[in-house]
């Protein structure tokens, strides 16, 4: 994703703008696959809800919006997963959005194992041997 932005800025002459790569995936309990990043880059990819309040009043304390991923997942509606031939989307307009492609938002963006909400149910898997073989 890096790469792709700086090529696209110095053949369009672009500064502010971002690039996400996407893959399809699966969720757990659901038919059917969408699309997640597996790479970005030139934006901030959080939009921070934290310390505002949401439609109630009640003040938010995690909620922050996953950027990439859901411009991926709504890209991937559009590529298609089959004979599309559509390899690219171009997003306009997203709300919120900051751009900078000095800044490296990795460390920011991904989590560490042991504060992500999903890693009980990881060491259940890996507890019980849980395997992919039928």
């Amino acid at each position: 994703a890096r790469k792709w932005h700086a090529v696209l800025s110095k053949k369009h002459g672009l500064s502010e703008f971002g690039v996400v790569i996407a893959d399809s995936h699966s969720l757990p309990m659901r038919w059917g696959v969408l699309d997640i990043s597996i790479g970005f880059w030139g934006f901030n990819p959080l939009k921070d809800y934290r310390g505002t309040e949401d439609l109630f009043g009640y003040v938010l304390r995690v909620s922050q919006n996953n950027i990439p991923d859901a411009m991926a997942a709504a890209a991937g509606g559009i590529m298609g997963q089959g004979t599309e031939q559509t390899p690219a989307v171009l997003i306009r307009g997203w709300p919120g959005i900051e751009f900078n492609a000095d800044q490296n938002y990795q460390e920011k963006f991904l989590i560490a194992p042991e504060d992500d909400l999903f890693n009980v149910l990881l060491d259940v898997f890996k507890e019980k041997g849980v395997s992919s073989k039928k």
